[in-house]
């Protein structure tokens, strides 16, 4: 069996675009930025994308689309909590946080897919302590209460099976084995519905078996990939892949985010596009030398400060490219990007101190919803983190008054006229 975007052929209205984001999907950069790349050439008003600081250059061709929101702060300090508070507002201490916007969103608007919520990430969780708390704990934003949190699956193929792949009896589980293609499996009754289908359904329908056939050869190629290059040995069993694969593979977690929004599979998706404490070789990146937990505490250094900025500004091109393919899907009268709504970010501003003020934060699409974009939204110095997360909440119809207690009110300005 394959989940399919909608079809007109499926009978009832599109999906609906009434006020109201249908998706919600959060990113999270580890390590946070320098100010000097992202520094913004205006206070607040319209984003000029032209304009753009260095490390935000990518987003360039979406403007209109996404929104920086600068003052905010998060509550916290070091990597662990700082990780541990960037979708909840509260950070981790002796083991106990909040629960995650993604999970009270899942629990809402999630609980009628398949999947109330799908967490992924690139990397496993570390070994060792910091300030008391387990580094292990930043491997993931995702906490369905406050002590029970949810560990992001890294490994695309075993994603990908999950969403596609239906192993309970002996024929799928031989397939399975056999690694045969889906497209394939299900190609004679792709055949029969198009005969059935309008032309716009067809077009949709080639598109997206085209989409999940991509997938298949990109997930082979990661098969055949080396081992991690990783600084410390894993917890668990580990998908961390040499350094020259490491675009591939967040690329594949995220198109693979991509198709389970586009199938309704589910609404709520969370990437950890590294561990919060992440140590991993960038040195694919041309003048990059070290490992980006390394090059975060750059102690001022130029050349340090130039390796930092040069990956940052590689994670916000993987978040243009994501940004790209949800635009490119056709979802109801519009795009996936228009329903959905993305939260891109790190838990603290410049890694050189943990420094959780002016957190470098941008809220993307959901041109369905409320919330305003194209533009800069600047609050006050100081404003809560959770602020904005409670206004998200707003943006996928919660009616929710407070964000885990922490939060002082929705913020007005991103909410539009």
């Amino acid at each position: 069996m394959l989940a399919l975007p909608w079809l007109e052929i499926m009978g009832g209205t599109p999906p609906s675009t009434s006020g109201t984001a249908r998706h919600l999907c959060c990113l999270f950069q580890p390590n946070g930025v320098h100010p000097s790349g992202w520094k913004l050439p205006v206070l607040e008003g319209s984003l000029d994308a032209s304009t753009l600081p260095r490390v935000l250059s990518p987003l360039a061709r979406h403007r209109g689309n996404f929104s920086v929101i600068t003052g905010l702060q998060n509550s916290g300090s070091g990597h662990v909590q700082l990780t541990s508070a960037f979708l909840s507002g509260v950070p981790v201490v002796r083991g106990k946080a909040g629960i995650s916007l993604d999970q009270l969103a899942a629990s809402v608007i999630g609980r009628d897919t398949r999947l109330p919520s799908l967490v992924l990430g690139t990397e496993p969780p570390r070994q060792g302590s910091t300030s008391g708390e387990p580094i292990s704990l930043s491997n993931t934003v995702s906490w369905i209460t406050e002590s029970s949190r949810i560990q992001p699956q890294i490994d695309p193929q075993m994603v990908f099976d999950r969403l596609f792949r239906v192993s309970n009896d002996a024929l799928a589980q031989r397939n399975n084995a056999l690694r045969q293609s889906v497209v394939d499996l299900v190609a004679q009754d792709a055949k029969e519905l198009r005969k059935k289908a309008s032309g716009r359904d067809q077009e949709k329908l080639d598109q997206y078996l085209t989409a999940v056939r991509e997938i298949e050869l990109r997930l082979q190629r990661l098969a055949a990939a080396p081992p991690t290059d990783s600084h410390d040995p894993p917890i668990v069993p580990s998908f961390v892949l040499s350094r020259e694969h490491r675009q591939e593979h967040l690329r594949s977690i995220l198109e693979i985010a991509a198709l389970a929004l586009w199938t309704d599979s589910t609404r709520i998706v969370t990437v950890m596009t590294a561990h919060g404490f992440s140590r991993l070789d960038y040195g694919f990146i041309e003048g990059v030398k070290g490992d980006h937990h390394g090059l975060s505490h750059h102690k001022d250094l130029p050349d340090t400060i130039e390796q930092y900025n040069r990956i940052s500004h590689w994670f916000v091109e993987q978040f243009a490219w994501f940004l790209d393919r949800l635009k490119a899907l056709p979802d109801g009268t519009g795009t996936l990007l228009d329903s959905t709504l993305v939260l891109y970010g790190s838990g603290m501003k410049d890694g050189n101190g943990h420094a959780p003020v002016d957190l470098p934060v941008v809220v993307a699409g959901g041109r369905n919803g409320p919330l305003k974009m194209g533009q800069v939204i600047r609050t006050t110095t100081g404003t809560p983190l959770a602020n904005l997360l409670l206004t998200l909440a707003r943006g996928l119809g919660m009616e929710l008054s407070s964000l885990n207690g922490v939060s002082t009110g929705p913020i007005d300005a991103l909410m539009g006229p």
